[in-house]
C-alpha cells in the first residue's frame, strides 16, 4: 500500500511523465488483478466440472 501511496504522490507532482507513469502502473495493476481472478474462476470451474462428472458417472 505504501507503494501506491507514494505513486499517487509522485503523480501529483504535475509533470507529464510522472503522471503518465502513474496511470500506466495503475492500469497494469488493475489488469493483473482481473487476470488473476479470471484464472482462478476458470480453475474453480474446471474443478467443479470434474467433480460433477465423477459424481454423474458413479
Amino acid at each position: 500500500m505504501l507503494f501506491f501511496a507514494l505513486l499517487a504522490a509522485t503523480g501529483g507532482l504535475g509533470s507529464v511523465p510522472a503522471t503518465f507513469a502513474t496511470v500506466v502502473v495503475i492500469f497494469e495493476a488493475m489488469g493483473l488483478i482481473v487476470a488473476i481472478k479470471a484464472r482462478q474462476t476458470l480453475l474453480d470451474a474446471q474443478v467443479n466440472a470434474a467433480g460433477a462428472l465423477k459424481t454423474a458417472m458413479t
